[in-house]
Parts: structure tokens; C-alpha cells; sequence
């Protein structure tokens, strides 16, 4: 289990089973609360990676790292781009958008040679003032010719 400084508990289970989940907090001085949590993880079924393609631009990972987060976090998004082609592509660009909080992140142009892989990660910031709510992540791919935009919801918290 880990807690991030704004006091966010994660944990990703590494088996299935009951656990038994008691969290201490203290204020450094004599204060102190706990709270017991009894969590169940159940097996879950590998949902199939979803792949898309742009001409011959195969976006085959889209991965927001915390689709939950609070106002002043930073959304990291990571994807990986296949070019299946026979050519070198070029001016590819890649953008993701929060469109509400007027928030944007891009790359390119760039080029992707023939039957090359690459890594891309982009970074949204989440504005201080924004409530609590779903919203959505607009991504737009383009290789010059032909551009495919996709969504993914996000919660903040």
C-alpha cells in the first residue's frame, strides 16, 4: 500500500482473497485515530487492450495512470505508437485535452520509421478551482492525412 502526499491510499493486490485493512493516522503529537477496512479481491478476467488504427498509425497501449485525481494533479498519459507500415511516417502529432478545464497537452511532429515502435507521454494538468465530477479526455492522433479522435473518462476527486 502506498499514500501519496495528498492523502490518496492505493493499492494493487497482488492475489485474491479477504484482507484485512487497518489504516493509523497521528498528528506527530499525542492525536491519533484508526479506521479498519475489510477488502475482498475477487479474480478478475483480463479485459482485451483495445488497439486503434490511424492510417498506418497503430495505437496499440492509451494508458491514463490516475484516472482518479484532485485539482493540482498532474495526469500522466502514456501510449504506444506502431507504425505497420512499409514507409517512413511523418508529421505525426499527438494531442489529449480536457476540454472544460481548457487544459491541453501535444507532441510533433514526429516521425515513426518503417515498422517501428515508440513510447509517447503527455501531461494534463488538473487547475487548483476544478470540482469534483467525471470528465473526459478528448485525444486526437493524426499522421497528416487522416486523424482519429478517441475519449477516456477521468474522476476528479
Amino acid at each position: 500500500m502506498a499514500i501519496n502526499n495528498n492523502g490518496f491510499l492505493s493499492w494493487i493486490p497482488k492475489e485474491t482473497g479477504k484482507f484485512h485493512v487497518k489504516v493509523i493516522v497521528t498528528d506527530g503529537r499525542w492525536g491519533m485515530d484508526a479506521q479498519t477496512y475489510y477488502i475482498t479481491v475477487l479474480k478478475q478476467e483480463k479485459q482485451p487492450e483495445e488497439s486503434f488504427a490511424v492510417g498506418d498509425l497503430l495505437i496499440t497501449k492509451l494508458i491514463i495512470h490516475n484516472e482518479y485525481a484532485k485539482p493540482g494533479d498532474t495526469i500522466e498519459i502514456s501510449m504506444n505508437l506502431e507504425n505497420t507500415g512499409k514507409t517512413r511516417l511523418e508529421n505525426i502529432r499527438i494531442s489529449a485535452s480536457i476540454q472544460e478545464f481548457a487544459e491541453r497537452s501535444r507532441e510533433g511532429p514526429f516521425d515513426i520509421g518503417k515498422r517501428d515502435q515508440i513510447t509517447k507521454n503527455l501531461f494534463i494538468q488538473i487547475p487548483e478551482d476544478v470540482p469534483s465530477g467525471e470528465f473526459y479526455i478528448r485525444f486526437s492522433f493524426s499522421d497528416g492525412t487522416i486523424r482519429r479522435v478517441k475519449y477516456r473518462p477521468i474522476t476528479i476527486i
